[in-house]
């Protein structure tokens, strides 16, 4: 591929060079399991999304917090 003043050519140069699967969010640093619980998410806790300075994605599941504490195996399967 030749450089073209600011440019790298012409699109079809690039046909395979550059391959992304297109997905609905892209950008993230890390990723963030979060169990589905209400109650105030101040800064700083790791649910509240002001208490990173970088894109962060989320997944929500819904879990009971006992099985996390209990170590259920039942948790495993949500979680992975």
């Amino acid at each position: 591929m030749k450089k073209t003043g600011d440019y790298l050519g012409s699109p079809a140069d690039l046909d395979g060079v550059v391959s992304v699967t297109p997905q609905p969010v892209a950008g993230a640093a890390i990723g963030i399991i979060a169990v589905n619980l209400v109650y105030p998410k101040l800064p700083e806790n790791v649910a509240n999304a002001s208490t990173v300075a970088f894109p962060v994605d989320y997944e929500v599941i819904d879990l009971a917090i006992e099985q996390l504490f209990e170590a259920d195996t039942g948790a495993v399967d949500q979680i992975v």
